[in-house]
């Protein structure tokens, strides 16, 4: 052999070398971050977690908002067709209605052009909740299923007769 093909067996031999020594640090990144993911799932798939926790939490803020939003609506309503149902057995409604009496028009106008705007302000918060909420469920979906794959390829790359811990 001569000295140049020498020297070209052992720059191959050193680029195996790294490959495998890059390989090696790509197994044990994809082992470090599937912990990472399975602690911040909880461990296992099913069980009450942050995102269930999260979840659970945004819709009942939801149907609080929704609620509110609601009421609003109704006292608009209420204020512009300007009931005096005499049954109306809240009495500080039918007192707002009362001081409308002696409110001018354009103050009038500014309280129904305030109530649209809390309404409005209202189902936009609503809408911004449940978008995140659609955000946060796609984040996990998405990290579930990374986890997926990192679980698939670390038990296609582990040893014979040992078994790779999936869900």
């Amino acid at each position: 052999m001569d000295l140049d093909s020498m020297y070209n067996i052992e720059q191959e031999l050193q680029a195996e070398i790294h490959k495998r020594d890059l390989l090696t640090a790509s197994v044990d990144d994809m082992k470090k971050r599937i912990l990472t993911m399975e602690n911040g799932i909880g461990g296992h798939y099913g069980e009450d977690s942050e995102w269930k926790v999260r979840y659970h939490t945004q819709v009942e803020l939801n149907h609080q908002l929704q609620k509110q939003a609601d009421k609003l609506n109704r006292k608009l309503t209420s204020i512009a067709t300007r009931s005096t149902d005499p049954d109306t057995k809240d009495n500080g409604f039918q007192d707002l209605l009362n001081k409308m009496d002696s409110m001018s028009e354009e103050d009038i106008e500014k309280l129904i052009s305030k109530l649209q705007n809390d309404n409005e302000s209202r189902v936009s918060e609503l809408r911004d909740y449940e978008w995140r909420l659609e955000q946060e469920v796609k984040a996990f979906h998405k990290a579930h299923e990374a986890r997926k794959v990192h679980l698939s390829d670390l038990g296609q790359g582990a040893a014979p007769g040992k078994q790779v811990r999936t869900f």
